[in-house]
């Protein structure tokens, strides 16, 4: 009967996903049993270029079948955008480095932040952290503070509810105080 066992795993597709064979591709993973969405955002949107692949089946296969099928689509995805950034470093490095610089600079000395622009310019630290664009001087998890500053925990680390005016300020306060320098 199978296992009715659902995997996912999460993936960071910045340059992939920006492309216009994105939803073919999307769409591909599909006859091959696994789903695409986007983490954050909605419907079409997707903020901070996190996506989750999942199986489509959950019964009539073995629990090793489903692994097996997510864990290809994660990786044949991840080395689809590998080699998209490798081709846009070597034509377009100094745009890129603009790019996760700006980025950078937005989040470190930014007073209020949407949770829309967060997590785009932190997609791009991510990247630029991968792709040797820019270094910090102490290792940190750019995927920890795109937790960090969701809502819900930015409402649990505060003393009282906050207004979305408040959050946005929340946001890029703990975003100033986590970041660390280059």
């Amino acid at each position: 009967m199978g296992t009715g066992l659902r995997a996912s795993v999460v993936v960071h597709l910045p340059m992939l996903s920006q492309g216009r064979k994105f939803q073919g591709l999307i769409s591909d993973m599909g006859r091959f049993g696994a789903s695409i969405r986007g983490v954050h955002g909605e419907r079409d949107e997707n903020f901070g270029s996190l996506y989750e692949i999942s199986n489509q089946k959950t019964l009539g296969q073995t629990e090793r079948e489903i692994l097996d099928t997510v864990t290809k689509a994660a990786i044949q995805l991840t080395n689809q955008e590998l080699q998209v950034r490798k081709l846009s470093l070597q034509r377009h490095r100094e745009e890129r480095e603009d790019e996760v610089y700006k980025s950078y600079g937005v989040l470190k000395y930014s007073r209020r932040l949407t949770s829309r622009d967060a997590m785009i310019f932190l997609s791009q630290i991510m990247a630029g952290l991968a792709d040797g664009l820019i270094h910090t001087e102490e290792d940190f998890s750019v995927y920890r503070l795109m937790l960090g500053i969701q809502p819900a925990n930015l409402q649990k680390i505060s003393d009282r509810p906050l207004s979305k005016e408040e959050l946005d300020g929340a946001r890029a306060e703990f975003i100033r105080r986590e970041l660390p320098e280059l």
